[in-house]
């Protein structure tokens, strides 16, 4: 008679029956992206430049409310930097290696993002989608779905039942704290968040570590490294 090890009875039994995947949600501007360190980039010379503004609030979230623009110039700044942002910018370090251990250990990546113009019915919309589609396949971004919603992400997070959600939206994890576990990637914009925060994490390894610690606090198995 075979004899099998405690803890790859557990694995089956758990995976028979889907116990041990999770469903992990990503945001792309801000997480899968560092559209922080973006806007400093190319936002300080180019207002200083073009309008003569400074940074004037360091923990916005958006072009105009870091500095303090009309819609108008933040339209132009957009209209200038959109494709160096959607196509060439690369993807945060580690995420394409996250995304591949989550499935070598039988989880599932959902990407949920509230890009730009994603949800509009015209031409515009469908040139977002496809540049969104192509950048995640050009960086190496495995996952399941993609759902492009507008500001409320929680029909999303609900749809695809999602374990814990990676979300650097101030709003957003205010949000859904209450219905799934928020991993806050680090912003000056959302830095007084606290406790609707699973965890805090600068980096997609660090994601990626906090996800192997639930995975043994939960099942009590350890999870394959990233390779």
């Amino acid at each position: 008679m075979i004899k099998l090890h405690k803890h790859v009875i557990i694995i089956l039994c758990f995976t028979l029956y889907g116990v041990l995947e999770m469903n992990i949600g990503l945001d792309i501007d801000g997480c899968l992206t560092d559209i922080e360190q973006f806007h400093l980039q190319y936002g300080i010379p180019f207002f200083e430049k073009k309008f003569h503004k400074q940074l004037v609030n360091e923990r916005g979230k958006t072009i105009q409310q870091l500095f303090d623009c009309t819609k108008k110039e933040e339209a132009k700044f957009w209209l200038k930097h959109m494709v160096k942002y959607t196509i060439k910018d690369p993807v945060r370090e580690g995420a394409a290696e996250f995304t591949k251990w989550a499935y070598e250990n039988g989880h599932k990546i959902y990407i949920i993002t509230s890009r730009a113009f994603s949800t509009k019915d015209n031409v515009i919309g469908k040139l977002a989608r496809w540049s969104v589609r192509h950048w995640l396949k050009k960086s190496g971004i495995r996952y399941e779905d993609i759902t492009f919603c507008d500001e409320d992400k929680l029909p999303a997070l609900k749809k695809y039942h999602v374990s814990y959600m990676v979300e650097d939206d101030p709003d957003n994890i205010v949000a859904m704290h209450d219905i799934t576990k928020v991993i806050c990637m680090n912003a000056k914009c959302n830095e007084h968040l606290v406790e609707e925060c699973a965890c805090r994490c600068d980096s997609f390894e660090e994601v990626l570590e906090f996800i192997r610690s639930e995975c043994e606090r939960l099942f009590g198995i350890q999870t394959l490294a990233a390779r």
